[in-house]
């Protein structure tokens, strides 16, 4: 475990003015909330880019996330991966302890992963090496971090349900992996597969049995609880405003809404959602419908949901129909606005229903003539973009299996895993990302800043205005910080205040106008020297015969310094009874060094002595020599 380096670099996300927004993907879904809506603009159709299949071949349930110019996969066989977002190229991989079914998180150079067998693991963005690791949970890891920035200056932790056995949720820290606080025995009534969604001081949660639940942020105290019907298993709340948005799958396929601050239903709801095309069968499969989690993009509340219907066999077996579905309903109107079906089969037994009884979950992102949706399904090997306000189908790919994985639009790409081992790229047909920008050159004095940053300007595919992201990690004797600053477009240089005894780590971004973020450049530190020191300095001592000096104030001290020419420093600063010493560059030597290295030094006080009280004769003393060595 490296606990200890990272506590040492704990990191601070400060929002400057005009502070980058994030295009990057880095959670399950995007942003505290749940919404999973990117304010990227991209266009409605996308060509092929790159595929990745996973080292073992593993089924991707775990969507892809993004940070840094990098797509991080994680499949069901334990294989996590880094590969580069504009080309797929491996950059890391690694086999962890255990099946990964959870989204990882990417927060501040780390990728927060947990495992069916029990572990959570923090590995380095760039490396895929351990920072940390520890026991967590058990078998049935299956909820995904969500993360906290609580501004007190450090990394931020993040939220995150423990599975069976230990069934509790818990907020940990992201710098060490320690608990911070978890809920007492009793409080959580059942498993949760869901992930948190955070706003203000609350963490809503939902688990297994149809309840759903609010906690304090700060002391994990139980706030309210709302009993919906339903299985829950991945549906994890939705919050929109004052409201929280809950489908958790029961026989009637009813869209739950419960006040934010009380937990008390919304009048009008639950709002059971139609049958667009009943199927005469024998039976529903299960409680209810395989479902999504509830997104919102348009004023609408979007999900999907998966409907299973039994046909008996003469072996007295039976065949399932399945049926999928993205829904969209009008939270005002209070009715559904459109479904638009993404799959149909029907398979000769249940061992061909997808497990979990889930489906993806729809991202959405902006366009010139609207928001829209791009949606996989559990059941057909197919990638859609519908228009959110009518449902119509814009654009469609194949995909090399069906897949449980919800895709997600970043930095130009769309990408979507699927349960065949596979994560396809799409590259956006209307907007690509800005290259990485070059000859970045970090100048200003080493002593004591402050730092000017310049960089060549960076091409556009599409020709569009460059704004640049710069990224500033600093680390040393104060408490670290990270900032990211964006500049106004076509601005290639930037002037960043320093401080002493401090190092800089500096990188940066191109962003065009409709939101693409280009990989960042290479990361250049400078160290800035130490403020130069003010020791207080005794008065040295009287060598010469014993003599009666009435009170007076301790006189200046000097500081001569001999050194040799091509490493001198400059004269030092008295002031009053304190020397200011330049600090000496490496090689030199300071105050008291080594006589044999070339350099002395002498320290000379005078003492101007009091007149005698009888003839009023003024006295003085020589210099006294001391801290020099008295051979020479």
């Amino acid at each position: 475990m490296r606990n200890d380096l990272i506590a040492a670099s704990l990191l601070t996300v400060v929002c400057l003015p005009g502070a980058a927004r994030a295009n990057d993907w880095t959670t399950l879904r995007l942003n505290r909330t749940g919404a999973r809506a990117s304010t990227e603009e991209s266009g409605t159709s996308f060509s092929a880019a790159w595929t990745y299949t996973t080292k073992h071949g593993g089924a991707l349930l775990a969507a892809p996330v993004s940070a840094d110019g990098l797509v991080i996969t994680a499949g069901s066989e334990g294989d996590v991966a880094a590969l580069a977002l504009e080309d797929g190229r491996e950059q890391w991989a690694r086999s962890v302890d255990g099946s990964v079914r959870s989204t990882p998180a990417v927060r501040a150079g780390q990728v927060i992963t947990s495992t069916l067998n029990g572990q959570l693991y923090a590995l380095d963005l760039r490396t895929g090496g351990i920072n940390w690791q520890r026991p967590f949970g058990g078998v049935m890891n299956y909820s995904s971090p969500t993360i906290v920035d609580d501004g007190t200056g450090g990394l931020g932790s993040m939220i995150l349900p423990s599975d069976s056995p230990t069934q509790n949720l818990l907020r940990i820290s992201l710098a060490t992996g320690d608990t911070e606080w978890a809920t007492a025995p009793g409080a959580i009534a059942d498993i949760m597969y869901t992930s948190a969604a955070l706003v203000g001081d609350q963490a809503v949660v939902g688990m297994n049995g149809g309840r759903y639940q609010s906690l304090d942020l700060v002391t994990g105290a139980t706030r309210w609880m709302f009993d919906a019907v339903g299985p829950v298993f991945f549906s994890s709340p939705l919050v929109v405003d004052d409201t929280v948005y809950m489908f958790p799958g029961d026989a009637k396929s009813q869209l739950f809404a419960s006040q934010l601050d009380t937990g008390r239903a919304v009048p009008g709801f639950p709002l059971a959602i139609p049958d667009p095309a009943p199927v005469i069968g024998d039976g529903m499969l299960g409680r209810g419908p395989a479902t999504s989690p509830p997104m919102t993009a348009g004023g609408l509340i979007i999900f999907q949901m998966r409907r299973q219907d039994m046909h008996n066999n003469p072996d007295k077996t039976f065949k399932v129909e399945m049926r999928e579905y993205v829904v969209a309903v009008d939270p005002k109107l209070m009715k559904v606005a459109w479904q638009h079906a993404v799959g149909h089969v029907i398979v000769p037994n249940v061992n061909g229903v997808p497990e979990l009884n889930t489906c993806p979950t729809p991202a959405a992102f902006a366009t010139a003539n609207g928001p829209v949706l791009v949606a996989s399904s559990s059941i057909s090997p197919r990638v859609v973009v519908l228009d959110v306000a009518t449902g119509e189908e814009r654009w469609s790919a194949a995909l090399s299996g069906a897949g449980r994985s919800s895709p997600i639009v970043s930095n130009g790409l769309l990408l979507v895993g699927t349960d065949a081992g596979v994560l396809h790229a799409f590259s956006s047909n209307v907007n690509r990302a800005p290259a990485v920008p070059s000859g970045l050159v970090v100048g200003g004095d080493a002593q004591a800043g402050p730092l000017t940053l310049s960089w060549n300007e960076a091409t556009d595919p599409e020709g569009q205005p460059v704004s640049y992201v710069v990224r500033v990690i600093e680390t040393g004797d104060a408490p670290s910080f990270r900032t990211e600053t964006e500049t106004p477009p076509g601005q290639t240089t930037l002037s960043i205040p320093t401080r002493a005894n401090t190092t800089y780590q500096v990188s940066l971004r191109a962003r065009d106008a409709m939101g693409a973020l280009s990989a960042p450049t290479e990361s250049q530190s400078i160290q800035i020297g130490a403020a130069m020191a003010v020791p207080a300095m005794a008065v040295p001592p009287m060598a010469v015969r014993p003599m009666a000096v009435p009170p007076m104030a301790v006189p200046p001290m000097a500081v001569l310094m001999v050194t040799p020419a091509e490493s001198g420093p400059a004269p030092p600063t008295v002031e009053g009874n304190h020397v200011s010493t330049p600090v000496t560059p490496s090689g030199g030597c300071a105050v008291g060094g080594d006589a044999s290295k070339g350099c002395w030094a002498f320290s000379v006080a005078l003492a101007l002595l009091a007149l005698g009280r009888g003839r009023g004769r003024r006295r003085s003393e020589g210099a006294l020599e001391v801290g020099a060595d008295r051979r020479l």
